[in-house]
């Protein structure tokens, strides 16, 4: 049609889409369409917070905690130079410091025991760790003591079977929050396994990770008194940490070191360490946002039933439009333009309704959850800009593609039938 006419088009389209031009029935169903999508959407809205929460909760948690490269099938402190010196020739071939992307090294010592406290036992892992590097490989919130102000202060020999350690919160929580506690050791290599000692644990700190199970199973002591306690050599260790300043890098520098040292070296990223508990949180949020999707396209689907009745209802207006002339896509385009308006107004109050619950959950503790399953106390929520603006996109081309296959359907009825009504 020539541009002269398009006052007209948009007269007709606005005198089309009125609320109050609207019969009674076309008005209740566009209010049950608008309703029925914002419900969709805030669900959708809170789903994909949450999901995303627990993968960001869990992600920070092992980052934090566990280095983001771990240098397995070491025995002394010899290959902690052996790995400075890898780095330093991978650094010189890439022509650019790779050590430059490692921001600490810190070997650690692996072993077990149990604690006993309140009459029960708690089997538990003790991490030998190196005081000096171990603030630059861990994000572990530590609380000391008031009389140890520093981490290494701590790690003294408080006598001759008393020996510091640095409990998990939860741990401590379930021995009674104890200034000392009795730990079992199993005897020593040179004593036999059938020679196991208790010795008393001075509880110096403690530290919290994010994940429950690892302040729950996990002590650490200086990797001396740990070498001590077991009888091992003095220069035993059981790895290496590496942290980096990009965690996403992980992957690389494992291949490049594991490259250039070889067997029977093996470099672990944090991803691998944890991939059943990473691939299960992500599956789940994968299948959470299909439901909820699949509830945003069910909402959609009464627009098309709202622009079905609207043209029903207003089946002779939509006739005298066309026997005037104007195209079919004319017509078509003010059916879809219809769908937009209620599916604009849905995903808006939709998207306000889940942004404010997920801002809720988020800083009132309004959902706690047992750490023992889920691993963290209380429910995660991440939620972002980037997020809502790619939701509602997708609900927007949800409703769209609804509105444009109501719009093909209703403008092909016979013109004839309409004029008769």
């Amino acid at each position: 049609m020539s541009s002269s006419c398009t006052p007209l088009i948009t007269f007709i389209s606005e005198r089309f889409q009125s609320h109050a031009a609207l019969p009674r029935s076309v008005r209740a169903m566009r209010i049950v369409s608008i309703a029925g999508l914002a419900v969709a959407v805030a669900a959708l809205t809170v789903a994909s917070a949450i999901g995303r929460g627990f993968e960001q909760s869990y992600t920070k948690a092992l980052t934090g905690f566990n280095a983001h490269v771990v240098l397995m099938g070491t025995s002394s402190m010899d290959d902690v130079d052996e790995l400075k010196r890898v780095l330093e020739e991978l650094g010189a071939e890439k022509g650019r410091p790779l050590q430059g992307r490692v921001t600490g090294l810190s070997p650690f010592l692996y072993r077990e025991g149990l604690a006993l406290g309140k009459g029960r036992i708690f089997g538990v892992v003790i991490k030998g760790i190196d005081p000096k590097g171990f603030g630059a490989v861990s994000g572990a919130r530590l609380r000391l003591t008031a009389d140890v102000p520093t981490l290494a202060e701590p790690f003294q020999r408080k006598g001759r079977d008393a020996y510091p350690v640095i409990v998990g919160r939860s741990l401590a929580e379930k021995l009674g929050g104890p200034a000392s506690f009795r730990l079992m050791i199993p005897g020593s290599e040179a004593e036999g396994a059938s020679r196991h000692r208790l010795v008393e644990a001075v509880v110096v700190g403690t530290f919290a990770s994010g994940m429950h199970d690892f302040d729950t199973q996990f002590l650490m002591m200086p990797m001396q008194a740990v070498r001590q306690l077991f009888g091992t050599d003095a220069d035993a260790i059981t790895g290496v940490e590496i942290d980096l300043d990009d965690p996403m890098d992980a992957g690389a520098m494992a291949r490049a070191i594991e490259g250039a040292m070889g067997p029977p070296y093996q470099l672990i990223t944090w991803d691998q360490l944890n991939s059943e508990l990473l691939s299960a949180v992500r599956l789940e949020r994968l299948l959470l946002l299909i439901v909820m999707s699949l509830m945003v396209v069910v909402a959609a689907l009464n627009i098309i039933a709202c622009l079905t009745l609207m043209t029903i209802r207003r089946y002779r207006e939509v006739s005298i439009f066309k026997s005037l002339g104007i195209p079919d896509r004319v017509i078509g385009g003010l059916l879809v333009r219809a769908g937009l308006r209620i599916g604009l107004w849905g995903i808006a109050v939709g998207m306000a309704i889940g942004v404010a619950i997920s801002l809720i959950i988020k800083y009132v503790d309004v959902v706690p959850l047992a750490p023992e399953i889920y691993l963290v106390d209380r429910l995660p929520i991440d939620i972002s800009p980037m997020i809502c603006g790619t939701l509602a996109l997708f609900c927007l081309g949800v409703v769209w593609l609804s509105s444009q296959v109501a719009a093909r359907k209703l403008v092909r009825a016979p013109i004839i039938e309409g004029l008769h009504r």
